[in-house]
C-alpha cells in the first residue's frame, strides 16, 4: 500500500506544477478525511499531496500538525515519527536546513527500531540537508547511516540512491576519483532495477565527472543519453541539468550556437519547473558561451544573476562555482582589481567548506567505514561458520530442550499458582506509582526541551557569529595568490583551534626586500580573534604605512602602540594581554636577513644543520614593566637553500603520543630536520600529518602556526 502511494504521489509531483491548489486528488482526499475524521492518515496523504507538489507548505505543515496530534493520540510512535520526519521535508523545502534537521533528528528518536527502511530514508534527508549546507562531513556520517539500514533491510533501490548521495559529497569537494566510484556504483544497481529515469539521473552525475576530467566527447555521451529518456516525460524536471550539461560541454568544444539552443532549453525547463538550481546551471553555460564571444559586461551580469540565486537556495557549493567563474571573466577582461576581490570572497568560502578540518574528518570517516565494512565482512564469515556448527548439533540440542521445556512449563505452572494473588496486588500497586513517575517524568521532560531549545537557538546564533567573525578575519590575512607571486618555495601551515583564531601571519614584498611575520595573539578562539584585530592594525599601520621595515625599531613601536591601545595601569593583577612575535626581512641584493623577535626565535636549515635564533624574551604589550624594553636586532647572513622557519607554541606545546605527554621543542627541531629536504609543500602535509597523529583523541591545545620559506 505504501509503495503504491509514492507511486501515486510522483505522478502528482510530475502532472501539478502547472496547477493551483484545486486538484481532483486532493478535492478527494478532502472529502475522504471529512467523512472517516478518524482515520488520521488520511492527514498525512493531503500534506504529501503539499509536499510532492510544493503548492503551499504552510497547509502541508498544518495537516501534518493535525496528523501527528492523532498519532500521539493513537500512540503510534512510527506515525508521530513520520509526521515529524515529514515536517523535516517541508523545511527543508522552505530552504531552512537547520530546523528540517532538528525535526529528522526528533524523527529518528520516535521511529521505532525495527522500520529499517523509514529511518534509513531519515538519515538520508539528513545527509541532504547537511549536504546543502556545505557540511560535508556531517552529511557522509548521515549517508553511511543511512546505507546500514538500507543494507540490513536490503532495499537495493534505497542503496543506489545513497551511492549517489554519496558521489555529490565527493564531487563537491572535488575528489572525483571517489565521486566516479559511488556513481559507478550507485549505477549498476539501478541498471539491475531497470528504472529508466533513475538511470538517467545518474547518467547526468556521471556526465559532471567526465567534464570536470575535460573527457568532453564523454560526458556529452551520457547527457545526450539522460535527453533522450527525459524528453519521453513531460516537463520532467532533470531535463535542465542535462540541457545545461550539453550546453556547458558544447561551449567547452567550441560550438557556441548548439550550446546556446541547449542553453536557452536549460532555462526555459528551469523556469517551468521552478527550479532554481537548474536556473542557475542555466546560466552559467550562458556566461560561458557570452565569455567565449567577449561580450564580457553579459557575462559578469548574468553571473551576478547566478551569484544572488545561489544565495538565496543557501547553497555554498554552488556560490564557489559562480565566483570561480566571475573571476575567470575578470581576469580574462583584464581587470584584476575585481578579480582580486572576488577572490577575497572564493578564499573565504572555500575555506568554510573545503577548510583542513572538513578534509581530515573526511578521510577520517572514509577509512573507518572501509573498517567498518571488512569488519562486518568478518563478522558474516563467523556467522555462517556458527551456522553450520549449529545444524550440525540441531538434533542434540532439540532433545536437551524438550525435556528442559517440560520440567520448566511444571514449575512455572507451580509458582504461578502460589505468587498470582500477590502479584494481582503489587501490579495495582505499581500501575498507580508508574503514573505517577510518568507524569513526574513528563513535566521534568517539558521542562528540559523548552531549556534545551532556548540553548540551541543561542548556540545557534554564537556559532552564526563567530562564522562571519572568520570569514572577516580570513580577508584581513595576506592572500597566498599574492604570496606566490613573489616567494616561489614556501609553505604556511595554519591550524587555529577552534574557528577563530589568535595566531596570524604577514607578509609584503617591497621590491628587492621581503617582510615577514609570525604572530601569536595572547588566547585563542574569539579571545584571540580580537587582539590579532588589534595586532594587525598595528603591524599593518607600522610597516606597511609607515614603511618601517628594521625589525627592532619595528617591534619597539608594536610594543608602544599595543600598550597604549590596551590602557594598562600600574596593577601587578593586569591581565597579560598581548602577543609573541618573530619578525624577519630579507634584504635579497645583499643576501642577509635582519631579525627580531619577542619571545620567539626562528631556526634555520643549513646543509642538515639547525641554527637556533633566539628572540628579546619579552613580549609586545603583555604589561606595564616592558614598555621600555628595547628589542634586539640580529643581522644575519644567508644562502641559496636556507630554509627559514617562523612559528609559534602551539605545535610544540601540543600532549599527545605515548603517556600525552608534550610534544616539547627538542623533538620538534629533529622532525623539522627530518622533513627539511622534502619539497616545501610536502613537508607541511608531514608536519601536518605528525601533529594529527601526535594528538591523536587529545584536543587541540592551541592555535597552529608555522611559516617556512626557503631561499631562492
Amino acid at each position: 500500500m505504501r509503495l503504491l502511494l509514492a507511486i501515486g504521489f510522483v505522478m502528482i509531483a510530475q502532472f501539478s506544477f502547472s496547477v493551483g491548489v484545486d486538484h481532483p486528488i486532493l478535492d478527494s482526499l478532502k472529502r475522504a478525511s471529512r467523512k472517516q475524521p478518524d482515520n488520521y492518515k488520511l492527514y498525512k496523504n493531503i500534506s504529501d499531496f503539499f509536499i510532492y507538489t510544493k503548492v503551499n507548505h504552510d497547509s502541508s505543515l498544518y495537516y501534518i500538525d493535525k496528523y501527528i496530534e492523532a498519532a500521539k493520540k493513537d500512540k503510534s510512535d512510527y506515525d508521530i515519527g513520520l509526521g515529524l520526519h515529514r515536517k523535516g521535508v517541508i523545511f527543508y523545502y522552505k530552504k531552512d536546513y537547520v530546523t528540517a534537521i532538528d525535526y529528522y533528528r526528533k524523527a529518528k528518536i520516535v521511529i521505532p527500531g525495527d522500520y529499517l527502511e523509514t529511518l534509513g530514508e531519515v538519515h538520508r534527508a539528513m545527509g541532504i540537508a547537511y549536504f546543502e549546507m556545505g557540511i560535508y562531513d556531517k552529511a557522509l556520517k548521515a549517508y553511511h547511516k543511512a546505507l546500514d539500514y538500507f543494507e540490513d533491510e536490503g532495499s537495493r533501490n534505497d542503496i543506489g540512491k545513497v551511492e549517489n548521495g554519496i558521489g555529490e559529497i565527493y564531487e563537491a569537494l572535488r575528489m572525483y576519483d571517489d565521486a566516479l566510484g559511488y556513481y559507478q556504483r550507485s549505477l549498476e544497481i539501478k541498471l539491475e532495477g531497470g528504472d529508466s529515469l533513475a538511470i538517467a539521473n545518474t547518467w547526468i552525475n556521471l556526465g559532471k565527472i567526465y567534464y570536470m576530467r575535460r573527457k568532453y566527447p564523454k560526458a556529452l555521451e551520457f547527457y545526450e543519453g539522460a535527453i533522450r529518456i527525459f524528453e519521453r516525460e513531460i516537463n520532467y524536471p532533470n531535463l535542465t541539468d542535462a540541457y545545461a550539461g550539453k550546453g556547458l560541454v558544447l561551449a567547452q568544444l567550441g560550438k557556441l550556437k548548439m550550446a546556446e539552443f541547449y542553453a536557452k532549453k536549460a532555462k526555459e525547463s528551469a523556469q517551468l519547473n521552478k527550479n532554481i538550481r537548474g536556473e542557475i546551471q542555466a546560466i552559467q553555460v550562458i556566461s560561458k558561451i557570452s565569455k567565449r564571444k567577449k561580450d564580457y559586461r553579459m557575462a559578469i551580469d548574468y553571473l551576478n544573476k547566478a551569484a544572488a540565486l545561489s544565495r538565496q537556495i543557501k547553497s555554498m557549493e554552488i556560490e564557489i562555482r559562480v565566483l570561480e567563474d566571475l573571476k575567470e571573466v575578470y581576469q580574462e577582461k583584464g581587470d584584476y582589481k575585481k578579480a582580486f576581490f572576488i577572490q577575497n570572497d572564493l578564499q573565504a568560502v572555500k575555506e568554510m567548506v573545503f577548510g583542513e578540518k572538513t578534509s581530515y574528518k573526511i578521510n577520517e570517516l572514509q577509512e573507518k567505514y572501509k573498517t567498518e565494512q571488512i569488519e562486518k565482512e568478518n563478522e558474516l564469515l563467523k556467522a555462517r561458520k556458527a551456522e553450520q556448527d549449529a545444524i550440525s548439533n540441531k538434533e542434540h540440542i532439540q532433545k536437551i530442550w524438550a525435556v528442559a521445556i517440560a520440567i520448566l512449563t511444571v514449575v512455572v505452572f507451580i509458582l504461578g499458582l502460589i505468587f498470582n494473588r500477590k502479584r494481582i496486588k503489587e501490579r495495582h500497586e505499581a500501575h498507580n506509582d508508574l503514573i505517577f513517575q510518568n507524569k513526574l517524568v513528563e513535566d521534568r521532560n517539558r521542562l528540559i526541551e523548552i531549556q534545551k531549545n532556548a540553548l540551541e537557538s543561542k548556540n545557534k546564533d554564537i556559532t552564526d557569529s563567530i562564522l562571519y567573525a572568520r570569514r572577516l578575519q580570513s580577508a584581513i590575512l595576506p592572500r597566498k595568490e599574492y604570496i606566490s607571486q613573489f616567494l616561489k618555495d614556501y609553505f604556511i601551515l595554519h591550524k587555529p583551534k577552534d574557528i577563530v583564531s589568535g595566531d596570524f601571519y604577514w607578509y609584503h614584498n617591497y621590491g628587492d626586500t621581503e617582510v615577514l611575520l609570525s604572530i601569536d595573539c595572547t588566547g585563542h578562539g574569539v579571545p584571540g580573534a580580537f587582539m590579532s584585530m588589534f595586532a594587525y592594525n598595528i603591524i599593518n599601520n607600522v610597516v606597511n604605512d609607515e614603511k618601517v621595515i628594521q625589525p627592532s625599531t619595528a617591534l619597539n613601536l608594536f610594543n608602544k602602540r599595543l600598550n597604549g591601545y590596551l590602557q594598562f595601569s600600574q596593577n601587578s593583577l593586569q591581565p597579560k594581554d598581548g602577543m609573541d612575535l618573530s619578525m624577519i626581512v630579507h634584504f635579497k641584493k645583499r643576501n642577509e636577513i635582519h631579525f627580531s623577535g619577542a619571545m620567539r626565535p626562528i631556526y634555520i636549515i643549513r646543509d642538515g644543520d639547525l641554527l637556533e635564533y633566539k628572540g628579546t624574551k619579552s613580549s609586545i604589550g603583555s604589561n606595564s614593566y616592558n614598555r621600555n624594553v628595547e628589542f634586539e636586532n640580529v643581522i644575519i647572513p644567508v644562502n641559496s637553500g636556507d630554509i627559514i622557519y617562523q612559528f609559534t607554541d602551539g605545535y610544540p606545546d601540543q600532549f599527545g603520543g605515548e603517556g600525552n605527554k608534550k610534544l616539547r621543542t627538542k623533538p620538534f627541531k629533529k622532525l623539522l630536520l627530518d622533513v627539511s629536504s622534502k619539497p616545501m609543500e610536502e613537508q607541511k602535509e608531514e608536519l601536518d600529518k605528525f601533529f594529527e597523529e601526535w594528538r591523536g583523541i587529545q584536543e587541540q591545545v592551541d592555535d597552529i602556526l608555522i611559516f617556512a620559506y626557503k631561499i631562492p
